[in-house]
């Protein structure tokens, strides 16, 4: 007990000492949004701004998951003080893949129910907002792009080697080398983001990977053999919406200076 509670403590002061340099709108990091109680997560990285923050009115917020309770988003958008935001709920049968989000947006989006200008998507078990949203807006229009997607250091691009190059050169000739797209803060304007869900849902298929089958295959090196019509069946909306950044580039386009998320 005591080695957890000095752990938590040390994840606590790491948390505050990095608070001093975020500038991020979420941050977007399971060390420090699921490994302490919610409301000292809540405290320790939203706490300047509890209260004090809202929803602006040609801007939606969606989440989507399965869950029964509040997720640390939910919690961290009503602790800032936002009550307005969507939360979409995924189909709950069979195993989680990523892919179920790109289906329950899909379907809301077509069926007209976003009525704002634009849309910001937030992840919701591992992240949490912690400044405006309307300076999501802002950096949207600063891209001068239809969709902002935010980025990430993990550098995954299996069975899609063409894509790789495509995002390595982008990433370069946009001063941040190494950062490449997270599918889990993305904003823009709700019939872009339809179009390029559209696109996406033709990849879903009834037989997808885990995330568990995926990594056995991946270090197996039987990705290509199980997935032979790639990306159909890969499960993962991160997977699908890397394979298409090149095609509705410069529409689409990543955060790599990591203002919408931090992670």
């Amino acid at each position: 007990m005591f080695d957890g509670v000095r752990e938590q403590t040390r994840i606590l002061r790491e948390t505050l000492e990095k608070r001093k340099r975020w500038d991020s709108l979420v941050v977007h990091k399971g060390r420090y949004t699921n490994q302490l109680p919610a409301p000292l997560v809540l405290a320790a990285v939203c706490g300047q701004v509890k209260g004090k923050l809202r929803c602006p009115a040609n801007l939606t917020i969606v989440l989507i998951h399965t869950h029964d309770d509040e997720t640390i988003m939910e919690k961290s958008l009503r602790y800032v003080g936002i009550d307005e935001f969507v939360v979409l709920q995924a189909n709950p049968e069979g195993a989680w893949h990523g892919t179920k989000k790109i289906t329950a947006l899909l379907e809301y989006l077509k069926a007209g129910r976003c009525e704002t200008e634009y849309l910001l998507f937030l992840d919701s078990d591992d992240a949490v907002l912690r400044d405006d949203p309307a300076k999501a807006i802002v950096y949207l229009q600063q891209a001068a792009c239809s969709m902002l997607v935010s980025s990430t250091t993990f550098r995954d691009f299996s069975c899609m080697p063409e894509v790789k190059t495509f995002s390595e050169e982008d990433a370069i000739a946009n001063g941040y080398p190494g950062r490449f797209l997270n599918s889990g803060v993305f904003v823009g304007t709700p019939a872009f983001i339809r179009e390029v869900y559209a696109e996406a849902a033709q990849y879903v298929t009834d037989d997808e990977l885990t995330r568990a089958e995926y990594r056995r295959l991946r270090k197996e090196k039987a990705l290509e053999a199980r997935l032979p019509d790639f990306p159909r069946g890969i499960g993962s909306d991160q997977h699908l919406l890397r394979y298409l950044f090149p095609k509705f580039h410069p529409e689409m386009q990543i955060d790599y200076a990591q203002r919408l998320a931090w992670r």
